[in-house]
């Protein structure tokens, strides 16, 4: 049986950057890595642009290494 145990929703703005507006991940899944792999393919999806976070859980965002500027977060991909 699949079960859906997370979504992220992106938008490219045909120049500037790639905005990531939700990252959710049910809370049976959460703690097993299922949020920094659905933003590391985000990062291979859209490699060479700058991928930028709007959202309220900063810690979560500290936690996976993205960089604070201003009020967004962006997203630096680990070097594989």
């Amino acid at each position: 049986m699949e079960q859906l145990c997370g979504y992220i929703r992106c938008r490219d703005d045909d120049g500037f950057g790639v905005y990531v507006y939700d990252l959710l991940v049910d809370k049976s899944h959460r703690g097993k890595e299922f949020g920094r792999l659905l933003m590391e393919q985000v990062c291979n999806d859209f490699s060479g642009k700058e991928i930028y976070v709007l959202s309220g859980n900063n810690p979560y965002y500290e936690k996976l290494g993205c960089a604070i500027e201003g009020t967004i977060y962006i997203v630096k991909p680990k070097v594989q």
